[in-house]
């Protein structure tokens, strides 16, 4: 049975949770190096670069998709020719 005491504890270890947060990010703010005009900059150029590698990527995986597509359709072309009967 219980005592009682487990809701408690839970109580305590939420709210010590919220109060770390919150002087975590307080400080966070509070001693961040830069801006929040400059940080949301830098935030978008990568989010901006990370979108140009993945879309050179998926071009270049699609050249290949396209090349082997390509290749299999050929040699399927091949094989028809040869099972042709005469």
């Amino acid at each position: 049975m219980s005592d009682g005491t487990e809701g408690k504890s839970w109580g305590w270890f939420l709210g010590g949770l919220g109060l770390g947060l919150l002087v975590g990010v307080t400080f966070g703010l509070l001693f961040a190096p830069k801006t929040g005009e400059e940080l949301r900059r830098i935030i978008r150029e990568n989010v901006e670069g990370g979108w140009d590698k993945i879309k050179e990527k998926l071009e270049a995986w699609l050249a290949t998709a396209k090349e082997k597509t390509s290749e299999i359709l050929h040699e399927l072309e091949s094989v028809e020719d040869t099972t042709k009967p005469a």
